[in-house]
């Protein structure tokens, strides 16, 4: 079986979406829009063009899960609890998740 690898296109569509996800993680994490704005920016129909069909309503999900608790964080003024990689990096844990919540 050969070996898979991306196209041009698809790369540049993933990085497109990523940078629009972030942008939007960004705005809303920042309290720079209103308190309803995240449903609005983190809806599967926003990135469609992006996407081109491809599901990603998961992402576009959890990507607004962790925009509104990194607002909550900023709102508190409090920390983001994260998880240490092997590699040094970290990743945001959800605490609505850690404690069994639902979005």
């Amino acid at each position: 079986m050969p070996e898979f690898e991306l196209d041009e296109e698809s790369v540049s569509r993933a990085e497109k979406l990523s940078s629009q996800l972030t942008r939007d993680l960004r705005r809303v994490s920042e309290g720079g829009e209103p308190p309803g704005m995240r449903r609005e920016l983190f809806s599967e129909q926003r990135y469609a063009e992006q996407a081109e069909g491809v599901p990603i309503n998961d992402v576009v999900n959890n990507v607004g899960q962790m925009a509104q608790e990194f607002s909550m964080a900023r709102r508190w003024d409090s920390g983001i609890p994260c998880l240490k990689i092997h590699d040094g990096d970290v990743a945001p844990i959800s605490m609505t998740e850690f404690f069994g919540g639902s979005q």
